[in-house]
């Protein structure tokens, strides 16, 4: 009985791949922060013109949709857009705006919104066999 290792520990070998995996996922979450950010200035670059508020935005729109609904996935690539945004809203020393106060500026500063949203419901716990087949056609008669 002195040999068996105690019931719940890690072993050096699980302890190490925990690890690895931690690492793993937070060097994903700083590169979603980044890419977040990378999408954010290019959506301000080019939201003066028409057609680059909408290649912009439907960049935005297809990177959060192609992303896992995880918390290291969607949120840190959410925060790193909507802080980007909400930081080129300030003004520039010269008195002049990144972002104009126009229509296109608008809809830049109103899908801040649902970019955070996004984001947030990305950190809601997951509901234990949600998007599995029970095995039933409909309910019980």
């Amino acid at each position: 009985m002195g040999d068996r290792p105690v019931r719940g520990t890690l072993s050096s070998r699980s302890r190490s791949s925990a690890l690895e995996a931690a690492t793993a996922r937070a060097g994903v979450v700083v590169a979603l922060l980044v890419g977040g950010a990378t999408v954010a200035v290019c959506v301000i670059a080019v939201h003066p013109r028409w057609w680059g508020l909408v290649l912009g935005l439907a960049a935005t729109a297809a990177a959060l949709w192609a992303l896992p609904d995880r918390w290291w996935a969607r949120t840190p690539f959410a925060l790193g857009w909507a802080v980007t945004v909400l930081v080129a809203t300030g003004g520039r020393r010269e008195g002049d705006f990144v972002i104009a106060s126009d229509p296109g500026g608008y809809t830049v500063l109103a899908t801040v919104i649902l970019v955070t949203l996004t984001g947030a419901l990305a950190l809601r716990p997951r509901r234990p066999g949600a998007g599995e087949d029970s095995g039933s056609a409909g309910p019980a008669s």
